[in-house]
C-alpha cells in the first residue's frame, strides 16, 4: 500500500467512519445540554473538560519527543544514499500542536491552560462562587473514575521511542484527538454559549472577535480551538483542524519512512487501534461527566 493509498483511506469520511463520529457528536451534544440544567452543572462540565485538555499539549510534546528519539526507526533509504534520519520531520508535524498549546501566537503567546483558567474563573463569577469558594472547591473534586480516564489519556498519548507499534498507535490517538476535538469545541460553542438559557452567562463569559479575526474574552479558550460556524458564516474550524491536518501529514511521512520490521498492514492496524482507543477513552470521559453532573443536580 502506497502513501497515496493512505491519502485515500484516511480522508475525513474514513476517519469519521472509524470513530463513529455521528454517535460521538450526539453524545457531546447531550453532555452540553445536560450541563445547562444549573449553574453548578455548567461549571462541572467546563471544569472537567478544561482539566483533561490541560494535559493535551504535554502529551503531544511527549509523543513528538519520542518520535524524535527514535532516530533509527524512520529512515530515508532511497537511491542507495546514506540513510537520512526522517524522525524529526515527522515529529515536527506533531509538535506544531504543542506550540499552540504552550504559547499561542494568535493570543499573545498565552498558554491554552491559562486561557482555560480565565474561562473557568468567569464561569465561577457567573455562578457566584467568588462569594462561595467552598462550593467551587467541592465541585472541583473529581471522581476516581474520571481521574482514571485522565491517566489513560496521558498514557496512550505519548507512545514509546523503543516500540514502533506503540508510536504508530499513539499517532493514531493523536489524529483522533485533533479530529474529534475540532467537532467538540464547535458543539460546545453552539450548545453552551449560544443556547445557554441565562443571558447572565453570556454577560460574564464574554465571547468576541476583532476585525482581524482574533478571538477575545473569557470564552476564547473555546473559540480558538473551534467555534459555531453558522454564527460566523464560516466552517467553524480553529486550531484543532490545523493540528489534525498536520497529524495526518505526520502519519503519511511515518508510513513512507517506516522500518521494514512493521508491514504496511500492521502499520494501519496500529494506527486504527489508536483512533479507537481515543474514542473509547473520550466516550467514557463524557459518560462519567454525565454521571457527575447528575449527582450534582441531585445534590449528592
Amino acid at each position: 500500500m502506497s502513501v497515496e493509498a493512505m491519502e485515500f483511506l484516511y480522508t475525513e469520511d474514513k476517519i469519521s467512519e472509524v470513530v463513529g463520529v455521528e454517535g460521538y457528536e450526539k453524545l457531546v451534544r447531550n453532555v452540553c445540554q445536560q450541563a445547562l440544567k444549573s449553574v453548578d452543572t455548567t461549571y462541572v462540565f467546563l471544569e472537567r473538560y478544561a482539566y483533561i485538555n490541560g494535559y493535551a499539549g504535554s502529551g503531544v510534546a511527549l509523543l513528538s519527543g519520542n518520535i524524535g528519539y527514535a532516530r533509527n526507526l524512520f529512515l530515508d533509504v532511497s537511491e542507495g544514499l546514506p540513510c537520512d534520519d526522517m524522525g524529526m520531520h515527522i515529529a515536527s508535524r506533531v509538535f506544531s500542536a504543542t506550540v499552540d498549546e504552550h504559547t499561542d501566537r494568535r493570543l499573545g503567546h498565552s498558554p491554552h491552560r491559562v486561557l482555560a483558567k480565565i474561562m473557568l474563573d468567569a464561569v465561577a463569577g457567573y455562578a457566584g462562587y467568588d462569594q462561595n469558594i467552598e462550593q467551587r472547591n467541592r465541585l472541583d473534586k473529581k471522581s476516581s473514575a474520571f481521574l482514571s480516564v485522565v491517566d489513560s489519556f496521558k498514557r496512550n498519548y505519548q507512545g514509546s521511542s523503543h516500540d514502533i507499534g506503540a508510536l504508530i498507535q499513539a499517532l493514531g490517538y493523536h489524529i483522533a484527538s485533533e479530529f474529534l476535538a475540532d467537532k467538540e469545541y464547535q458543539i460546545i460553542d453552539e450548545e453552551v454559549w449560544f443556547r445557554h438559557p441565562d443571558e447572565q452567562f453570556r454577560h460574564h463569559v464574554k465571547r468576541g472577535k476583532n476585525r482581524e479575526g482574533g478571538w477575545y474574552g473569557p470564552w476564547s479558550w473555546i473559540t480558538t480551538h473551534g467555534h459555531y460556524g453558522e454564527a460566523e458564516n464560516d466552517d467553524g474550524h480553529g486550531v484543532e483542524h490545523e493540528h489534525w491536518v498536520d497529524a495526518l501529514e505526520a502519519a503519511r511521512l511515518a508510513l513512507k519512512y517506516k522500518p521494514e520490521i512493521i508491514s504496511e498492514k500492521e502499520f494501519f492496524v496500529c494506527l486504527e487501534r489508536g483512533l479507537l482507543r481515543f474514542r473509547r477513552d473520550w466516550k467514557r470521559l463524557f459518560n462519567i461527566v454525565l454521571e457527575e453532573m447528575d449527582a450534582v443536580a441531585k445534590g449528592a
